[in-house]
């Protein structure tokens, strides 16, 4: 991709410079055509060495050897102004080279709780395709299971906020894809929507909300869409599978594992990605679909979101506030464990509700 954008300003500017000589050549003398024909040779050859970040002092001193001291200042500043348009780095279609893991992480884990393993696991397989989409050029698969609010959405944008230069695009099950047959039509509008919408020059997020509940044919509509995408253009392509349907299981290994909580990790939950229709990776472009399993939330993560919620509405929190809006949502116990229904989702409408 680097090397792609590159040449495609490097080869705009040159051939805008060189045509431009060519016309007016008959209107110029021979040897200040000499010279812009220098000029443009010299920044061709500043792009062809932008990748490795020198600027190499050229010797183009003869270009000038008749002429005056205006003329020489002139073609020095505006080689200079080409030279920085060039070398300024990054430009928009670069900017995910610069992708901070750590920066990443930090947000993650002081505003998304109880969810240890999501927390380190989406920032370093981001970090992992950015430094190695130069090489595959293939989108980025991460699917998020867990129940609801406790985060899945929340982190999705999260994501999206990090990149200065993204699209957006959100497919909902109930909202896009309601009819079961109607869906060869929506196949079909899946794949115009990612076309018509995709950026080349931006990190461009796909997110499908309540996955497990869209049809094998709407999502072919999708992987059609990412193959034509692939063989035309190159650019950095998410795709967030974000998905209901796996919560019991999640939550069964959480209240019956014998370890601590904080100490399960991705193995403990494998089981649930080899059962999932979503994980074949003929069904993506051969590509391996990452399982970011989400955690159900207990009392402390809840008020957690509750401080938050507080914070943000400049409402100044007690005791007795937290205690009322924890007594507003509903609970649920399993094995001796206690936790929300809904997680963080409705923490919001009830610390209105409790603080009216």
């Amino acid at each position: 991709m680097f090397w792609y954008s590159t040449t495609c300003k490097c080869r705009n500017i040159t051939t805008v410079g060189i045509c431009s000589t060519f016309v007016f050549r008959n209107a110029l003398s021979r040897s200040v055509y000499q010279r812009y024909y220098c000029f443009f040779r010299t920044v061709t050859v500043i792009c062809a060495i932008k990748h490795q970040r020198l600027l190499l002092v050229l010797s183009t001193f003869h270009c000038f050897k008749h002429s005056t001291m205006i003329e020489i200042v002139s073609f020095g500043v505006l080689l200079a102004a080409a030279s920085y348009y060039i070398l300024r780095g990054p430009d928009l279609c670069d900017t995910y080279r610069k992708f901070d893991i750590y920066q990443l992480k930090g947000k993650i884990h002081s505003h998304v709780y109880g969810q240890h393993i999501a927390s380190d696991m989406v920032p370093r397989e981001l970090s992992r395709y950015f430094e190695t989409y130069h090489l595959y050029y293939q989108p980025l698969f991460l699917a998020f299971h867990g129940g609801f609010g406790v985060g899945k959405n929340y982190m999705a944008e999260m994501i999206l906020d990090f990149f200065p230069q993204k699209t957006k695009i959100l497919f909902t099950a109930e909202l896009d894809f309601p009819h079961e047959h109607l869906a060869g039509k929506y196949a079909k509008d899946v794949e115009r929507r990612i076309a018509s919408t995709v950026s080349e020059c931006h990190v461009n997020v796909i997110i499908f909300d309540e996955v497990d509940r869209i049809s094998d044919v709407v999502m072919a509509g999708v992987h059609s869409a990412l193959k034509r995408l692939q063989e035309k253009k190159k650019m950095p392509v998410i795709i967030l599978l974000l998905s209901n349907g796996n919560s019991q299981d999640i939550n069964n290994v959480v209240f019956t594992n014998k370890l601590q909580r904080e100490s399960l990790n991705l193995h403990n939950f494998e089981f649930i990605q080899n059962g999932e229709r979503w994980y074949s990776s003929e069904k993506w472009m051969n590509t391996k679909v990452v399982f970011v399993p989400f955690l159900p939330l207990d009392k402390g993560h809840v008020t957690q979101c509750i401080w938050d919620d507080l914070r943000l509405k400049r409402i100044k929190s007690s005791p007795k506030i937290i205690e009322d809006v924890i007594e507003e949502l509903t609970f649920h116990s399993q094995n001796g464990f206690s936790y929300s229904a809904t997680g963080c989702k409705r923490v919001s409408e009830k610390v209105d509700l409790v603080t009216l």
